[in-house]
């Protein structure tokens, strides 16, 4: 059995998974990411357990590196890097915004609310696989009104924000997003896309 660990600190939605292959074992979400690094090492070991699996089981290790949180970001990257080197097994890598898509088909944008402002934002199409069409990019508010109202769907976690800042725009949530994260690092391991131990982190902070 392959077992991994999915990890991605890069917001305020964040979350960790447990996966088999490409199947979601368990998932572990976080309401306030300011404490998240305190509770990390604690909250894997109990993911674990609940499948009664322990970190001697993990095949590998897929962890965001944003855009995002700088913060929330290294604390992420950090715990996988100890795992990674302490196990010696692969560290995959992928982005936060990969993991915002929508359920059904058309061209979407993959957003996440810049706290320092601005968006960070990915554009894509799904049909019977997902393509992206751009590269991980940070846009202000203003110049956003460009891009938001052309795809088909605008998915973010911080879609409730987003609908403040934009009334006559609609936005909806990510679906599945643990799924999603899965299945990147799931195809990445199979076709041994490996990251380095030491990952440049996607901190967009120009706009």
């Amino acid at each position: 059995m392959v077992y991994s660990l999915i990890i991605d600190t890069s917001s305020s939605q964040s979350l960790i998974a447990l996966g088999q292959e490409d199947k979601v074992l368990a998932i572990k979400n976080f309401e306030d990411h300011t404490k998240v690094s305190h509770h990390l090492f604690r909250e894997i070991a109990l993911l674990l357990r609940s499948q009664s699996l322990d970190i001697s089981h993990l095949v590998y290790i897929a962890v965001s590196i944003g855009p995002g949180s700088y913060t929330g970001i290294r604390s992420g990257v950090s715990i996988a890097q100890a795992f990674v080197f302490g196990l010696n097994i692969p560290f995959i890598t992928f982005s936060s915004l990969e993991g915002f898509v929508p359920e059904k088909e058309g061209l979407f944008c993959a957003i996440s609310y810049a706290n320092s402002g601005g968006l960070y934002y990915l554009l894509g199409e799904k049909r019977k696989t997902i393509a992206y069409t751009s590269s991980p990019q940070k846009i202000s508010l203003q110049d956003s009104l460009s891009i938001l109202p052309k795809p088909d769907y605008r998915v973010s976690p911080d879609y409730g924000i987003l609908s403040e800042l934009f009334p006559k725009i609609s936005f909806i949530p990510p679906y599945k997003r643990e799924k999603r994260l899965l299945e990147i690092a799931w195809n990445k391991y199979l076709q041994k896309d490996f990251s380095s131990e030491n990952p440049k982190i996607l901190y967009l902070k120009d706009l």
